[in-house]
């Protein structure tokens, strides 16, 4: 008959609990990121006819500056969505102890490690370009500027899922030694014991046969 074992009772590592926190954390500045370009999209022909004269554009240039922007920022808001709602899940599967949880976390913090660096790689637009960007209000600019911390949380959140102690954790329980039983430590304390096996005799009737 099976004996039970007591399965110790387990607590989320520190690690993994932060881990799961600066996920989370990651996801509510790309939140914030989005607010500001679907701001940028809504008020973006606004915009650009406002600052235009300043700097001789036409409205052949402000239709073409609406349009590829606009563009340019829908594809964005759809990319930190998608980024979004896995970091969301991530946190959740961590705490949870899935290994999917560590896998979706580190996969998806890895390409956000770029987030503080893309935005000086591109070129400087054209004289409407930088004159819309200029244009628009404090808040949306300390959103921008707030969602490159991302970057930042996305290192810890790896450096964090690759200790020991969460590498524990995702490893689960190690198999039950052999007779032996997975039981809760609240069951096995109260003297719990599994029921019994059902015991086959077929092979002691075809001895008293012969």
């Amino acid at each position: 008959m099976t004996e039970p074992f007591v399965l110790p009772v387990r607590t989320v590592p520190t690690t993994v609990v932060v881990a799961s926190r600066v996920l989370a954390a990651a996801a509510l500045l790309l939140v914030a990121d989005m607010v500001a370009y679907a701001y940028a999209v809504a008020t973006m022909r606004a915009t650009a006819e406002r600052v235009a004269p300043a700097v001789g554009a036409g409205s052949d240039a402000i239709d073409r500056e609406v349009r590829e922007l606009s563009f340019a920022f829908v594809l964005q808001i759809g990319t930190l969505i998608l980024f979004c709602g896995v970091l969301t899940m991530a946190a959740v599967f961590c705490r949870l102890g899935r290994r999917s949880g560590q896998v979706l976390g580190i996969l998806t913090a890895a390409p956000l490690l770029s987030c503080a660096v893309l935005p000086y790689l591109g070129s400087s637009g054209s004289a409407l370009d930088q004159a819309v960007g200029n244009a628009q209000p404090d808040w949306a600019n300390t959103l921008d500027l707030a969602s490159r911390a991302v970057s930042l949380l996305a290192l810890v959140a790896i450096a964090l899922l690759l200790t020991k102690s969460a590498r524990q954790w995702f490893s689960g329980l190690p198999p039950a030694p052999p007779g032996y039983m997975w039981v809760p430590a609240p069951l096995a304390g109260a003297g719990w014991t599994p029921p019994p096996q059902p015991v086959e005799h077929r092979s002691e009737t075809r001895r008293d046969e012969r």
